[in-house]
């Protein structure tokens, strides 16, 4: 942004304020007139950097505010306006005169209207209530509503820093009931939370310390989540980075959490190779906008941590102790060799942190302009400063060596952050870069240092002997250029660039006034041959530019990037010997492969200095081209079209310096244009549009590092203009170079003469001569359509006395690319030449469309080529139009050399500065939209009937050029696609024609202009049901993608445009825009056009409603019926959508139709009107404005007088066993319970259901197809799949996925138990007899219980829950003591079909239990909570019977939640008493039943609170009903340990279930992340779980080892982990099995690893496995020894240097024994010593890729134990050979610093390395 807008002060955009005035005036013309057009055409000043006074931007900001609001339900123009408005609120953060947050003369914007329109957005227009209950009731195509988060999403996150001071207090208060684990919405409200919640201004709200612990509590609840981690951390960086001026203490739990968060993500292995893990939760697909675009969630996690420890960096904190620690454990995996899965987090960690700091470093000194002025607590030190160079510049020079791409440019960055905060560390980098690029034996590390040395450029120029530095790296480089290495050579010309943008090419000759000149200039002459001369081998042998090339795309933009920095900066000596050695080498040859980048070299060393080089070079090339008469062109034809390739991009940035050519170039045209070859053709085209171009261009002058005032004055140049040339902002002097009166005309002629040749071959009848003369065309359009411009238009908005002409619908042309116009970049001195020279071209093509387009059997390519004319000729501006390319270069290079410690205007280059200017030039002369007139009209009209042409090519040909022509005519769209859909109702079409207006409509673009336009949907939807009377499959297939792209971008249209409110014609930002009379004739213009537009839409929105209810009434709705069966789903798919509506009842016969529809014989139709069933109901709850189960106070009105009714558990305490009847309190935040119930019916609707539910046989028939479709979505889905032939997804399809779209089950984060549960059954049903009522229900339920009875067939049973789980739902519409007989023949049925459902049924009878409990009181369903929980007390002990019991008894808890504290109480015991029963899978089922138990009810009393008087979470007595298995498991301990029963025995495999069954609850507990939900009963498990490894029974002990590992991975409590570790060791001390201590090895690593930044953790760990290198048993030893030296990385030096000290010396050969020891001595002895071996193999593994000082020392000692016992041996030869194996990269390195002695002592030793080693 600091670039685009130096950019934009020096392209002189003095005219910013006169747009934005015009914004106010077209702004305020929308609001007054309620118009929908787009906003955007007013924004260009936005896109054109222009400069604005704060206060106009400030009132543009808020009627755009207005007008966003005022939208009606148009989501594309409200997501239009939302995209607009942040573009407006980032131009206002970042205006230099904004004041800053907290300031009162900042601009205020209200959150609640934002909030509303996006919590409406996220639930589907249903509110939190509504939302958790029954989904959203809009309906919004996928597109439509991803388009309106994302820019939702991005207006919230640039509007929360104008949020007012007491925004944060409030917004925690509207959000905070939500933020309960066990609520429904508890991850939609803690994403909303993160994105709502302002920066900063917190002290509201308790102060940014305050927020963010109450944020770090909500933040632990799910653990193992990396979306979870992302946005809730995202929020933290925001508020630490914001506040800086609030470190205390206080913050260091958070930073902790932090830390283990990043380990945690990372996933470093550890010395096990799979150990064990936590599942990682999914993250709520509805919740999925606000990680939308995030494609690595990890590596983006890490990102945002990085700037949580910088700016986190204080005394106060231990920040920096915590990264200190953090480093020291993954220093060896920064290592080339260590790659692996965390390789690319471990990338952004060292690249973001660095640069994070270097940003701090950069805002603490005011070079960085933060949002706010930068008030910290505490400022970095020099010493700060020192402490962060040794910490990350050697992780960086290792990682820097990596062989991945992007791990080494990540270091290189962090390379450069490191150079620039401190200037000591930069010769030390030098030095090793040119020792790496002198290493030929590995290639890899050259490119790296070449990347390092273009990114260290600017540090390296500013040091003493940089340019001496940089003359040795050029002549390697030099070398890198090869056409055998294209990576090698993108890095050196990467170099090359980088370095050419900072220092002027001179010749000592050329500064001959400086006495003391830079030796590297002396080079420079023979440096610049060199790169010509590998240039000219490079294009000699470079191969075929054909796709997959590298050289075709990212090289080819580097190589143009190149010539422009090389040749620009050359002095005029350097230039003239250049000029003669490319005229010998590239224009006397030919490179055809490389014939594009020749042409990027002429053409910038063209620019460098035009005179000079063209009068050398086009004589040269002309010679090559036409004959010395100038009558014919040389053969072969091949290099003359080569040779005028090469002299169009001569002339393309020539200017006016090729006037004295243009008269021997216009005489090769002559003879080329025409030419019987093509390609001389085609280039002689090139050559003639680029020609006009170049002399018509705006370039810019130069692209030097020198200002022109000392380039062109050398005497004026001193020596550190040399070395730091880059001029200030006010000297860099950007110029740019516009025609002359002398160019124009010229170019007058040159147009004149070929129009005249064109017109004469269009005459001919010889095909090639029209192609020719189309092209010819085209070429002068786009070369020189500046001097013949199209007019341009702006949209104008005036008051109008009638309303619109029948038709006109204005207010639908809204297009991102309708920008407003721009003035001409030069003055035209004859624009009536201009004008009359653009009318022949006109009437000239309407008479070649005449001929030729609309010919029966045409001439391709000849049609092609007059399609490529119209484009020109209808979108061609005739610019330059790569701008956008250029752009991006500039921003690379900016991005990557970009330093935060120098002013925003001295940060970059002069030649990058021009190459930002050009660019933002160029786009400021492409945009615009033009004027329409008869020919553009004429012309769009054949444009438009090609697009639907028989011939596949011109079809395709015409469908591309269209979206360019659009652009430069957005009004003229929705005529164009009138004619389109016309053709597709038009019986006479082909089958050509139809497949045209599929591809052409098809597109974002067309279809956003059709939802948002009545006239053209009902043109569309005509067409769609006329095209049933094609019967080919592959017709039919498109048109269902049309209908399907349809869909996916509809929503409901309002009637009319914007709301029009009284108040505008007052409002004070109006009415300071125009006068009274002004404001009250739009205002009134504004009420007749809304008038107008909503009578209008209602209209064509009846006749679409009354066409397809006559086309349905003529279909009896069956497939024998006359009318085909797609006809009959696509007109009642239309209808439904059409009925759709919140400001309009729903047709009694549509909701007839769709009634009758459930009984239908056609599949579509009846799966179509069950799913859409349901929201004729939720239509009318929302028309009525009131639920069925409506509150009397809302969740966000909790006060803290109302805390103390706070409902807990205990308020819903009722024995399952007795009935309860009201009132209910369904919410689980509610504070105040529900008063009253209604029933929901309409009284036609309740006549209709009754009468259809009292013929038994028609519900009987709706229930068996329900069963019916079941089965044919299970047989014979399976046996479409596995045929070939192409499917035709019906019209249903599309509208039963927006249905979907609005819910989001299961309502809790648990994954769904069955795939198969239908939800549009269950809701269809729910509608029916919730309309009917009770009595009628009764009537029904026969047919359900014969269904339900039918216990064998999975799906009849999978039918019978669906529609049970309808019944159910409908029965709580009913007032309690009306639904007692439904109730009571509803338990009698489900409690005979449980007991009975076969184990394959489990889980669809658990979906239904889930669906009809969700978001309900218990209390309301007691009755339902008796049956289940009396199937496991049954006498039944069949394994899946209790399964079962227990999985639906889960099912119920897991939707009350807290609630559920009576059903709680009946699983504990339940669970309690089958713990250890005979089956592993009932004993895992308790395991489950228990975790929920105890996360549904465990630490739900903790209060958190920022003042006395908020309320911050629901404050629940702390529950726990598992207390019991604390004595259950001191009893399993000791009756195991000290009176275990006999092998084989009964009772021993009681004791084993018993202990396993209790095992389960700690792994699933585990597995989830919960380890809170088990931490106070850890110390008796980890002593059972222990002490069972030394079990026979190894499957058995195999359980317990993964629960060990699962609590060592989770276990995060420091307090808890010391008491464990505790525990383990007196364990160890007195456990006779060596499988315990096994076991132990295993546990103290992996709990070591994960509290790796204890000290005291890390401590015992330590001290434990040391002690167990002692052990009696050598697997112990073995197990212990590699474990230490996996944790030994996490310790200093100092850890290591003790266990070499204990190293054992060599025997001495031939010695006595002092005295005989006996075999127990010698046993001990033995143990002892290799107890000493292991610990230094310990310390020699711990590093396997790097040589610390002790190696040497630690290897040979293991060299010189030569006479030792086999076990010893073994391990001193294992570890040798270990260490060879991972340090044979280094072998060199070994051999040249380590002395004699010790080499040969470890090669004699360590063996030779095979191929399988």
């Amino acid at each position: 942004l600091v670039m685009a807008s130096m950019a934009g002060r020096w392209i002189g955009m003095k005219d910013g304020e006169v747009e934005a005035a015009e914004a106010e005036k077209g702004l305020s013309s929308l609001l007054l007139l309620g118009s929908t057009r787009s906003v955007r055409p007013y924004l260009s000043f936005l896109t054109l950097k222009c400069e604005v006074r704060l206060e106009r931007l400030t009132k543009i900001a808020r009627l755009l505010f207005q007008i966003f609001y005022r939208n009606d339900g148009d989501l594309y123009h409200e997501a239009n306006v939302a995209m607009a408005l942040s573009e407006v609120l980032k131009s206002l953060s970042k205006h230099p005169e904004c004041p800053p947050p907290g300031s009162v003369d900042r601009p205020v914007f209200d959150w609640r209207p934002l909030y509303s329109k996006f919590t409406a957005a996220c639930f589907k227009g249903a509110d939190w209530i509504g939302y958790s209950r029954h989904g959203g009731h809009l309906l919004e195509g996928s597109e439509v509503s991803n388009q309106r988060m994302k820019s939702l999403c991005k207006l919230v996150r640039r509007a929360r820093n104008f949020f007012s001071q007491t925004a944060a207090k409030e917004i925690m208060m509207e959000i905070r009931p939500y933020l309960l684990l066990h609520d429904t919405n508890f991850y939609m409200a803690s994403s909303i939370l993160c994105v709502f919640l302002p920066d900063d201004s917190l002290s509201s709200a308790g102060g940014s310390v305050a927020v963010l612990q109450e944020c770090r509590e909500v933040w632990k609840l799910v653990p193992n989540c990396t979306e979870w981690h992302l946005i809730w951390i995202t929020l933290f960086n925001r508020i630490l980075r914001h506040n800086a001026d609030q470190m205390t203490e206080e913050l260091n739990p958070l930073i902790e959490d932090l830390s283990y968060t990043f380990l945690q993500l990372l996933n470093v292995p550890t010395a096990k190779a799979n150990c064990q893990n936590p599942d990682q939760l999914t993250w709520p697909s509805n919740c999925s906008f606000i990680v939308e675009g995030k494609k690595d969630m990890k590596a983006e996690t890490v990102k945002k941590l990085t700037r949580c420890f910088v700016f986190t960096i204080s005394p106060n904190t231990i920040t920096k102790t915590v990264v200190e620690r953090i480093l020291q454990y993954l220093a060896p995996f920064f290592h080339p060799l260590q790659e692996g899965g965390y390789t690319k987090c471990l990338d952004m960690f060292i690249k973001m942190i660095t640069l994070n700091f270097s940003k701090r470093l950069g805002m603490e000194s005011g070079k960085h302009r933060a949002k706010k002025p930068w008030k910290a607590t505490y400022i970095l030190s020099e010493e700060d400063n020192k402490w962060f160079e040794g910490l990350l510049l050697p992780l960086a020079l290792k990682s820097f060596y990596s062989k991945d791409i992007s791990m080494s440019f990540g270091a290189s960055q962090a390379i450069k952050e490191l150079a620039s905060i401190s200037k000591d560390c930069l010769p030390n980098i030098m030095e090793k870069i040119l020792m790496s690029m002198e290493n030929v034996m590995r290639p890899h590390e050259v490119q790296n240092s070449l990347s390092l040395t273009s990114v260290l450029l600017k540090p390296i120029l500013e040091s003493d002997d940089g340019l001496e530095y940089l003359g040795q790296v050029m002549q390697i480089a030099v070398n890198g250029i090869d056409a055998n290495d294209p990576t090698k050579t993108l890095y050196a010309l990467r170099f090359f660039t980088a370095l050419f943008m900072e220092i002027p090419l001179l010749d000592p000759k050329d500064i001959p006034h400086i006495s003391e000149k830079p030796e590297f200039l002396y080079v420079l002459n023979d440096l610049c041959t060199s790169i010509l001369h590998r240039f000219e081998e490079l294009f000699r042998n470079i191969p075929d530019l054909k796709k997959g090339n590298p050289f075709r795309g990212h090289m080819k933009d580097v190589l143009r990037r190149f010539f422009v920095a090389f040749f620009q900066q050359m002095s005029e000596t350097l230039y003239t010997n250049c000029l003669s050695l490319i005229s010998r080498q590239f224009t006397s040859g030919i490179f055809p492969t490389a014939k594009q980048i020749v042409g990027h070299l002429l053409s910038s060393f063209v620019h460098a200095n035009a005179t000079k080089s063209l009068n050398q070079l086009v004589p040269t090339i002309l010679k090559k081209i036409i004959t010395t008469d100038g009558q014919q062109i040389h053969s072969p034809a091949s290099e003359a079209a080569y040779f005028l390739h090469l002299l169009g991009h001569m002339v393309s940035n020539a200017g006016s310096a090729v006037l004295i050519h243009v008269d021997q170039i216009t005489a090769v045209l002559d003879v080329a244009l025409f030419h019987e070859n093509p390609e001389i053709q085609r280039e002689a085209r090139k050559v003639l549009r680029k020609l006009l171009r170049g002399i018509l261009g705006v370039f810019p002058t130069d692209f030097s590092v020198l200002p022109p005032s000392k380039r062109s004055n050398m005497q004026k140049l001193t020596a550190q203009d040399i070395r730091k040339p880059t001029p200030s902002f006010e000297q860099m002097d950007i110029q740019f170079s516009t025609p002359n009166n002398d160019c124009q005309k010229k170019c007058r002629e040159i147009l004149e003469k070929y129009f005249l040749q064109a017109d004469k071959a269009l005459k001919s009848s010889d095909a090639v001569s029209i192609r020719a003369a189309f092209g010819c065309l085209d070429a002068m359009i786009r070369g020189g359509a500046q001097i013949f411009p199209m007019p341009r238009a702006k949209p104008e908005f005036q008051g109008q006395d009638s309303p619109p002409e029948d038709g006109e619908y204005d207010d639908e042309d809204d297009t991102d690319y309708n920008l407003a116009s721009r003035s001409a970049s030069f003055a035209l001195d004859d624009p009536q030449w201009g004008k009359d020279f653009r009318e022949k071209l006109g009437v000239l093509l309407i008479e070649s469309c005449k001929v030729h387009a609309n010919v029966s059997n045409p001439d391709v390519p000849t049609i092609k080529a007059l399609l490529k004319m119209m484009s020109s000729y209808l979108a061609s501006n005739g610019v330059w139009t790569k701008y956008e390319t250029l752009k991006s270069a500039a921003s690379y290079h900016k991005a990557v050399n970009r330093s935060w410690f120098q002013g925003k205007e001295a940060a970059y280059s002069r030649p990058l500065l021009v190459w930002r200017v050009h660019a933002l030039m160029g786009k400021q002369n492409d945009m615009g939209v033009f004027e329409v007139n008869a020919v553009v009209t004429d012309l769009l009209k054949y444009l438009t009937s090609m697009c639907v042409h028989d011939f596949s090519m011109v079809r395709k040909k015409a469908q591309k050029v269209l979206p360019k022509v659009i652009r430069r005519f957005p009004y003229l769209h929705v005529q164009c696609l009138t004619q389109v859909l016309t053709t597709l109702n038009d019986a006479s079409s082909s089958q050509g024609a139809l497949k045209g207006v599929i591809f052409t409509v098809q597109s974002n673009q067309a279809m956003k202009k059709i939802v948002r336009n009545w006239n053209l949907s009902k043109v569309l939807l005509n067409g769609l049901l006329g095209s049933h009377r094609y019967d080919e499959i592959k017709i039919q297939v498109r048109l269902s993608q049309l209908w399907s792209t349809y869909v996916k971008h509809w929503f409901v249209l309002p009637f009319g445009g914007l709301k029009h409110s009284d108040g505008l014609v007052t409002d004070g930002d109006i009415t300071s825009v125009f006068a009274p009379e002004m404001v009250k004739k739009l205002f009134e213009a504004g009420k007749n056009s809304s008038t107008y537009r909503a009578k209008r839409s209602q209209e064509t929105h009846g006749e679409l409603v009354q066409l397809m209810k006559i086309q349905l009434d003529g279909s009896s709705g069956t497939s024998t019926s006359a009318v085909h069966w797609r006809y009959v789903v696509l007109a009642t798919s239309s209808l439904i959508l059409l009925s759709m509506r919140q400001d309009c009842s729903p047709d009694l016969k549509v909701i007839e139709y769709v009634i009758h529809g459930l009984n239908s014989d056609i599949l579509p139709l009846r799966q179509l009107c069950r799913a859409v069933l349901y929201n004729f109901k939720l239509i009318d709850v929302v028309n009525n404005a009131k639920d069925s189960m409506d509150t009397d106070c809302g969740p966000g009105n909790i006060s803290m007088e109302e805390s103390e009714i706070q409902l807990n558990p205990h308020s819903f305490d009722l024995p399952v066993d007795k009935d309860f009847g009201g009132p209910f309190s369904d919410e689980p935040w509610q504070a105040s319970e529900t008063k009253h119930q209604e029933t929901w019916s309409k009284p036609a609707v309740k006549d209709l259901v009754d009468g259809l539910l009292s013929d038994s046989g028609w519900f009987k028939s709706v229930v068996e197809k329900i069963s019916h479709d079941h089965r044919l979505s299970g047989d014979e889905r399976a046996q479409t799949q596995s045929s070939n032939a192409p499917s035709m997804p019906p019209a249903s399809v599309a509208v039963r996925s927006l249905v979907a779209s609005r819910w989001f089950w299961p309502r809790t984060s648990a994954a769904p138990l069955s795939k198969d549960f239908n939800l549009d059954n269950m809701f269809a049903i729910e509608y029916l007899m919730s309309a009917a009522g009770p009595d009628a229900t009764l009537k029904a339920l026969p047919a359900v219980e014969e269904l339900s009875a039918k216990y064998d067939d999975r799906e009849h049973q999978c039918a019978a829950a669906e529609i049970l789980a309808g019944v159910i739902r409908a029965s709580n519409h009913w007032q309690h003591a009306q639904g007692s007989q439904v109730r009571e023949k509803l338990g009698r049925i489900l409690k005979d079909t449980l007991s009975r459902a076969a184990p394959d049924t489990v889980g669809d009878w658990c979906e239904m239990m889930r669906f009809t409990t969700s978001t309900r009181d218990p209390r309301r369903l007691n009755w339902l909570s008796e049956i289940v929980t009396s199937l496991c007390s049954a006498n039944n002990d069949s394994a899946l019977y209790l399964v079962k019991g227990l999985k639906l008894q889960q099912c119920l808890l897991m939707e009350f939640g807290w609630k559920g504290l009576a059903v709680a109480r009946i699983l504990n015991e339940t669970s309690r008493r089958l713990i250890g029963n005979s089956s592993k899978l009932v004993r895992e089922e308790c395991g489950r039943s228990l975790l929920q138990i105890s996360r549904g009810f465990s630490g739900t009393g903790v209060e958190r609170m920022t003042d006395q008087s908020v309320v911050l979470s629901k404050t629940l007595p702390d529950l726990e009903l598992v207390n019991w298995i604390t004595d259950d498991m001191t009893r399993l301990y000791n009756v195991y340990s000290n009176d275990r029963p006999s092998e084989g025995s009964q009772q021993l495999m009681e004791l084993k279930n018993q202990i396993e069954g209790v095992i389960y609850y700690f792994m699933h507990s585990c597995r989830l992340g919960y380890t809170t939900s088990v931490k106070k009963f850890l110390l008796q498990a980890i002593s059972l779980f222990l002490i069972i490894q030394e079990d026979s029974d190894r499957e058995f002990a195999k359980v317990g080892q993964i629960a060990l590992e699962l609590i060592a991975r989770t276990l995060k409590d420091r307090q808890t982990a010391s008491s464990v570790l505790a525990q383990v060791e007196e364990l160890v001390s007195s456990a006779q099995s060596w499988r315990v201590r096994a076991g132990t090895v295993d546990f103290v690593r992996e709990l070591g690893h994960s509290l790796v930044l204890e000290v005291e953790i890390k401590n015992k760990a330590f001290d434990l496995l040391h002690r167990l290198l002692s052990d009696a048993v050598v697997e112990v030893r073995i197990s212990a020894s590699q474990s230490l030296a996996s944790i030994l990385r996490a310790f200093s030096e100092e850890k290591v240097a003790h266990l070499l000290s204990l190293a054992p010396k060599p025997k001495r050969r031939g010695a006595k024994m002092q005295k005989e020891m006996s075999e127990a001595e010698r046993s001990t002895a033995l143990v002892a010593r290799h107890a000493k071996v292991l610990g230094v193999s310990s310390a020699i593994i711990s590093s396997p890729t790097d040589l610390p000082a002790w190696m040497p020392d630690a290897v040979c000692a293991l060299c010189l134990l030569q006479d030792e016992d086999p076990i010893i041996r073994n391990s001193i030869t294992r570890t040798l050979a270990d260490f060879r194996k991972s340090h044979e990269d280094m072998w060199e390195t070994i051999r040249m610093t380590w002395d004699e002695d010790q080499f040969r002592l470890i090669t004699e030793n360590s063996g030779t390395l095979s191929y399988y080693s």
